[in-house]
């Protein structure tokens, strides 16, 4: 497929002149076979496609094991806080809208706060530190009132699974100096009702989305909640973390089934709505943010939790599907000519996972 014209060669050279096809001169590469042209860009697709999903799935997770979405992953929902918007019109036009309580994410070198403007977009900050993070998720957010002592939850990330704590004002400093990678501290948002609820929502885009209409699972606590006034007692006694949310219940977990039913909302959906659409517009942002990366999103599944004035919130984003992007091979590689570019599609027809969706993600996934 190759057509190299070489030059005539100086004194004493190795090229003697234009090559003839289907002949390899000595010291000429032989013409690559369209089988071996294939196989050299679905392997450069391939470990483009693994290498981006590590650096947006949990440390110390290899491909193609269910890892779950890393910290990294959560700077694809918002822009860099330096970033300077270049386009004309309004700049909320190319930022994710959402409504996503005050989070804290750390990794190895940085911590990274993301929380919802009053336009109703996810921002991030990257210069939040210890006691500023804390005056900002309590009196920046304007939350909670003065006699709430428990306003934090953290979260701590082991590939797909992870564990909540409840954190009051006394413990969050402290928490947020000691945190290290893969921990996340987030504003405790009150779920409206006599008990503790989590709604699971998988979405699918793209023409599988058609076929499939989203699916939502919802995680209860069995126990109704206790009041702020029996936190606040408990707290005065010494209770703190997993210990005070097993006498006051205000965290979900399925991770144990004592504590915490599981049931599929069935039929229409209707009710879930507005975070079945806040899921198709994460989905839509990375798509479209992302078009470096070598994969896109097909499905995901995000938790939210609706509080006492009937807001959404998404609290994480539990897991997603995705498949290879499609990518531009120069044409000289690909062997069909000097100049142009082509789309060259995967001929793997299978998908990759990270995280489970669906019934799998109820059934087995970390604490909400």
């Amino acid at each position: 497929l190759f057509s190299i014209h070489s030059q005539p060669a100086a004194e004493g050279g190795m090229w003697s002149g234009v090559g003839t096809p289907g002949r390899t001169a000595a010291g000429r590469p032989r013409p690559m076979t369209a089988r071996e042209v294939k196989h050299f860009v679905d392997e450069t697709q391939r470990k483009g496609y693994e290498a981006d999903l590590a650096k947006v799935t949990h440390e110390g997770v290899r491909y193609p094991d269910d890892g779950g979405p890393g910290p990294a992953f959560f700077q694809l929902l918002a822009h860099h806080p330096d970033a300077c918007w270049k386009g004309d019109g309004n700049p909320d036009s190319a930022r994710l809208k959402a409504t996503v309580p005050e989070t804290a994410v750390f990794t190895e070198f940085s911590c990274c706060t993301y929380y919802t403007s009053d336009t109703g977009c996810v921002m991030r900050r990257d210069d939040l530190k210890s006691k500023d993070l804390t005056t900002f998720m309590i009196s920046g957010s304007g939350a909670f009132d003065a006699g709430e002592h428990v306003v934090a939850v953290q979260k701590n990330f082991s590939g797909r699974r992870n564990n909540s704590n409840l954190l009051s004002r006394a413990e969050l400093d402290k928490a947020v100096d000691q945190a290290s990678a893969n921990v996340a501290i987030q504003r405790l948002v009150h779920a409206a009702g006599a008990r503790a609820a989590v709604s699971r929502v998988t979405v699918t885009s793209g023409k599988a989305a058609a076929k499939k209409p989203p699916t939502v699972f919802v995680l209860t606590r069995v126990a109704d909640k206790g009041s702020i006034e029996d936190a606040n007692v408990l707290m005065a006694k010494g209770e703190a973390g997993g210990g005070l949310n097993s006498k006051i219940h205000w965290l979900t977990t399925s991770e144990d089934f004592g504590t915490t039913s599981i049931a599929q909302a069935r039929g229409a959906v209707i009710g879930w709505a507005e975070p079945a659409a806040m899921c198709e517009r994460v989905i839509d942002h990375v798509n479209r943010r992302g078009v470096r990366l070598s994969f896109i999103i097909t499905e995901l599944t995000g938790d939210f939790i609706k509080d006492a004035h009937g807001e959404w919130w998404l609290l994480q984003v539990k897991s997603f599907h995705s498949e290879p992007r499609p990518t531009l091979i120069v044409r000289e590689i690909a062997g069909i000519g000097a100049r142009g570019e082509r789309a060259v599609q995967s001929a793997r027809g299978s998908r990759d996972t990270y995280g489970r969706g669906g019934a799998a993600a109820a059934a087995a996934g970390g604490a909400g």
